[in-house]
């Protein structure tokens, strides 16, 4: 078994779920300031950034982003995956940066380079809208003005988006390996 697969029987077997796990231990708050996109989950709340480090901790930690440990702290799976700076700076979650292929033609002979974004979901998630409607829309002139047209509703990317990001399989890695 891997690494991975024993952490997570591991785990289960503890009653935690998923987002509850740790994906990152014994970080300083510093560490945890700088992993973390916190300013982006006030943005994203509305609320007001505090004043001190140790009160946006304190807010981190009601949420369940991360967990005191000591004079250290915690990321949870759940404050890595929504608002990671860099995911790959978390060992076990590298593989859920969100890919990005597109294709030309209606094969997959023929794509762009696909593209890996980085950034926890939650920070992301905008991003990834707009770079998807970007791509998929259309250019067409008519008499002397040119007009970009949708080629799919934005409602329409956001949501299979949303559900692609929240029903993917944890375990890919291990079948990518087997396949």
């Amino acid at each position: 078994m891997t690494r991975q697969e024993v952490k997570q029987i591991i785990a289960e077997s503890q009653g935690l779920l998923f987002h509850e796990q740790v994906a990152m231990e014994q970080a300083t708050a510093d560490e945890v300031l700088k992993l973390l996109n916190y300013d982006q989950y006030f943005t994203l709340s509305k609320r007001n950034l505090p004043e001190n480090k140790t009160a946006i901790l304190e807010v981190l930690a009601n949420e369940g982003f991360v967990v005191r440990q000591g004079d250290k702290w915690k990321i949870t799976n759940l404050g890595a995956l929504l608002f990671a700076r860099d995911l790959t700076k978390f060992r076990d979650l590298e593989f859920k940066t969100l890919r990005i292929i597109v294709y030309t033609g209606k094969n997959r002979i023929n794509a762009y380079p696909e593209l890996n974004f980085k950034e926890g979901y939650a920070c992301g998630f905008d991003h990834y809208v707009q770079f998807i409607m970007e791509r998929t829309s259309v250019e067409v002139i008519e008499k002397v003005f040119r007009e970009v047209k949708e080629t799919y509703p934005e409602k329409t990317v956001r949501e299979l988006l949303a559900n692609s990001m929240i029903h993917q399989n944890q375990w890919r890695p291990k079948l990518l390996k087997t396949l």
